[in-house]
């Protein structure tokens, strides 16, 4: 049985979206082991917040932030190491507060 022309397209295509997610795939794990957090972890607890202040300490964490209130804020990462990848209405990490 031979392949058409279309069908070799058909699959060449599927082939580059699946090689397209693939590479994201990789970035996400690199990602990942760069931190140190575990897809036991990703799965598990709320590292990666979907919306502004999900966390309970969010508000704290992102005001001693703004204001320079370093022991403060190394005491909260203690507690949970996954507030600075919380977000706020600005991102105050990303502004270069800290």
């Amino acid at each position: 049985m031979q392949t058409t022309f279309n069908e070799w397209e058909a699959h060449k295509g599927a082939e580059k979206k699946n090689g397209h997610w693939r590479r994201k795939l990789v970035v996400f794990l690199l990602f990942l082991r760069e931190h140190r957090i575990s897809l036991r972890d990703v799965f598990s607890k709320d590292v990666f917040s979907s919306q502004p202040f999900q966390k309970a300490s969010s508000k704290d964490f992102f005001r001693w932030v703004q204001n320079g209130n370093c022991a403060e804020v190394r005491q909260l990462l203690m507690q949970d190491r996954y507030l600075v990848y919380d977000v706020d209405n600005v991102t105050c990490l990303q502004k270069g507060s800290f």
